[in-house]
């Protein structure tokens, strides 16, 4: 049936909404989300995909993950992202996943809530990066972030606010030559902090504990 929708997709140029929450059926998910997020950036017109509290099986994160990335640096209309609840994705976030994020020109609203275990916290601070220099672009748009019960203790919250900059160094490296930031001047490392997000939920993280 996965491949049947993901075939569809193909063919569904005026597509603007894909909702598929809570898709827990062990039979019918057998990859079923890879097979459809692996469509869905040539669908010209798509602006919302919530795949909330849906399941993936350990052995295709990788997979979802490179399929996610494809869609958010090739799409030029996704306005609502939605992985509230989709197991540990965001544990499993590539750099290129959040370069990805960084240089989208059209996504508004981006939910992960519920979808980190471990909370590494280079990750922490590669989201704050990324934040930040959609924020710095003129044609970045995103402004709702939503997060709730993703973090574990005040530490992992505050550094997020805290790497919430950019400079150009950072810039280098991330989207240029990485031995090319390392030579470069510190008029170039000065941070500039920045954030253009208008709305952020972080409801049931565990900020009692430390």
């Amino acid at each position: 049936m996965a491949v049947s929708i993901a075939d569809g997709l193909m063919e569904a140029r005026k597509l603007q909404l894909l909702i598929f929450r809570n898709n827990n059926n062990e039979k019918f998910m057998e990859g079923s989300i890879c097979k459809i997020m692996n469509n869905l950036p040539w669908s010209p017109n798509l602006k919302v995909v919530d795949f909330s509290r849906s399941r993936i099986k350990e052995d295709q994160f990788e997979t979802f993950n490179k399929n996610l990335f494809k869609l958010i640096s090739m799409s030029r209309t996704i306005e609502y992202l939605n992985l509230s609840g989709v197991g540990h994705v965001f544990d499993k976030f590539k750099h290129d996943t959040f370069k990805a994020i960084a240089q989208n020109q059209s996504l508004k609203y981006l939910d992960l809530s519920h979808c980190a275990n471990e909370r590494d916290e280079c990750d922490i601070k590669r989201l704050a990066h990324c934040i930040a220099i959609n924020s710095e672009s003129p044609r970045g748009k995103l402004e709702e972030l939503i997060l709730n019960g993703f973090f574990a203790n005040h530490d992992q919250f505050y550094k997020l606010i805290e790497r919430l900059w950019v400079t150009e160094q950072l810039k280098e490296k991330w989207f240029g030559d990485e031995e090319l930031a390392k030579t470069m001047s510190l008029d170039t490392k000065i941070r500039k902090y920045v954030c253009r997000i208008k709305t952020l939920s972080i409801n049931k993280c565990k900020f009692t504990e430390n």
